[in-house]
């Protein structure tokens, strides 16, 4: 089943069929040095999809949690939280409630882990990242780790607590001789590359959420769907559309444009190239952002993504006063009419966007989409002649950081 489509339609506004297939040559090129990739192991998230035994291991350590208790908390930052987040906001389960906490504002951390001793007694603790190293993620779990102990001893904290991270690195150690479990991050999959590892379907799987099924929709992701959305998007950045916006018209598909930003913006930002994305949301960023995107600077592409059938059907009321064209309308009506019209204006301005489509919003339809922006994201490093699995603009803010935390003039 296709559980995903890409109209490109109006991305012809700017660009030319001829522009598109002038670029196949490259295409074939990037998709021959991806498939080589993929041989040679470096970079293990081409084969996630089809891990299934690795899923059944996750489910089964999922049911154990379960048993044992009723809220997951979860604490990672970037690529160890925004996969995982997205998942559980789109497809929620029912078998355990599963709380994030990724940032240090201090506001935050506090109405998080204020918790009775009652309720840490059935709370599990999964902290995430890969190198061990991650200061707010550290910080925000030895706090957790703290409350935990406090509200229920040091002995029988132990099982409450499951690390993920590499095996081999330092904080494995120290969690093994903690007694905590830990459980193996891949260490050939980066962090926002790795929604579809044990990173991001442990969590949700403790869930409830049918992770299984998350696979199989990636699996229906074809190269030549990622690879012509990356070179459109490449070939209208080249004109100088630099700054490409995603936008579902979801609330449940709210905080994926937050990981695709991460993915987009640290995979192809490299080099004094790359475009900046953008999170946005429909309907209501129609009144917010809209207005810019059709009026002010030609320099954005807008992809949007459409639901073709929401879970709930709900009728507006009759006899609305001055809105008879949405009378006896469904929610839904208005919901896609509201991305139509939005799209022909945009391209009546000249404004190039495409659309997204899903059948309903799935496990299988969820996973088909974070494997389209993951192999796009791998295309559109090839063609951008970047590293897209690196991210070197990052490493030193963190070490002026740490400079000025320990007194140290930056």
């Amino acid at each position: 089943m296709n559980f995903l489509k890409y109209n490109s339609d109006n991305m012809f506004i700017g660009l030319s069929k001829n522009d598109l297939k002038k670029f196949q040559p490259k295409i074939k090129q990037a998709e021959a040095a991806l498939k080589n990739l993929q041989a040679s192991g470096q970079q293990g998230f081409f084969n996630l999809p089809f891990d299934i035994p690795g899923a059944k291991t996750i489910e089964k350590k999922a049911k154990e949690v379960q048993k044992k208790f009723s809220r997951l908390l979860v604490i990672g930052i970037g690529g160890s939280d925004l996969g995982a987040r997205a998942v559980w906001q789109a497809c929620p389960g029912k078998k355990m409630e599963v709380v994030f906490l990724s940032n240090t504002d201090p506001d935050t951390v506090a109405m998080v882990l204020n918790l009775s001793p009652e309720e840490w007694k059935k709370t599990a603790i999964n902290v995430v990242s890969k190198s061990g190293s991650t200061v707010e993620t550290m910080s925000n779990f030895m706090v957790a780790r703290e409350r935990l102990i406090r509200s229920i001893g040091q002995t029988a904290h132990r099982a409450h607590i499951y690390v993920t991270t590499e095996v081999d690195g330092k904080l494995a150690l120290w969690a093994t001789e903690q007694g905590y479990e830990v459980l193996a991050h891949p260490k050939n999959v980066g962090g926002r590359f790795s929604v579809l590892s044990l990173v991001g379907l442990f969590p949700v799987a403790c869930g409830g959420v049918p992770i299984t099924r998350l696979l199989a929709g990636a699996r229906e992701v074809v190269y030549s769907e990622a690879a012509n959305f990356a070179a459109l998007q490449f070939l209208a950045y080249k004109k100088g559309q630099e700054i490409q916006v995603l936008m579902p018209y979801s609330d449940s598909l709210g905080n994926f444009p937050f990981w695709y930003r991460q993915l987009w913006a640290e995979s192809l930002g490299k080099k004094g190239q790359g475009p900046t994305p953008i999170a946005a949301r429909g309907t209501i960023d129609q009144h917010s952002q809209i207005q810019l995107y059709n009026d002010g600077p030609n320099n954005k592409t807008i992809t949007f993504i459409e639901i073709e059938k929401f879970k709930n059907r709900i009728k507006i009321p009759k006899n609305i006063p001055g809105l008879d064209h949405v009378s006896d309308k469904d929610f839904s009506d208005l919901m896609h009419s509201e991305l139509h019209g939005t799209a022909e204006a945009l391209k009546k301005n000249k404004r190039m966007n495409g659309k997204i489509s899903i059948p309903t919003l799935s496990p299988e339809s969820l996973g088909a989409l974070f494997q389209f922006f993951i192999l796009a994201a791998a295309f559109s490093g090839e063609f951008y002649g970047i590293n897209a699995y690196n991210q070197p603009g990052v490493e030193e803010g963190k070490r002026l950081a740490r400079k000025e935390l320990a007194g140290q003039k930056a």
